[in-house]
């Protein structure tokens, strides 16, 4: 009896990054920092379940910002069962993903900014 040895071999690849739309849903502002953020989303227009939101500075940042962001719903007094990751992609922008937002409706994106500077802003966004 012979015997066939079958090698599998997978390729590594990441997720495809996510396609925001071209004009922004909202915009944010940070006094304390001053800075104000163009805000996109993936889907867009936002839909229930997980998603991707990028974070454009309109302005100078300054330099070492972090960003933090905790999805909450004030209708139903919760945030997400899931907290995003945010990725300094560099010159300003800033991506969150695993957004998970489960109900349709009207949520807080309660964002931290801390580094050279520190504030909290609330972006209000709308889920279909």
């Amino acid at each position: 009896m012979k015997r066939i040895a079958v090698l599998l071999v997978a390729a590594c690849s990441s997720a495809p990054p996510p396609s925001f739309g071209t004009t922004p849903i909202t915009t944010a502002t940070s006094t304390a920092c001053g800075v104000s953020f163009d805000v996109y989303s993936a889907p867009d227009p936002l839909v229930r379940g997980p998603s991707s939101i990028e974070l454009v500075a309109t302005s100078a940042t300054p330099p070492g910002l972090s960003i933090a962001m905790v999805p909450f719903m004030p209708a139903m007094g919760h945030g997400a069962a899931t907290i995003p990751t945010i990725t300094d992609e560099g010159g300003g922008v800033f991506v969150a993903t695993d957004v998970v937002m489960a109900m349709p409706g009207t949520w807080q994106l309660r964002t931290t900014i801390s580094g050279a500077c520190s504030d909290a802003i609330v972006i209000d966004v709308e889920v279909q």
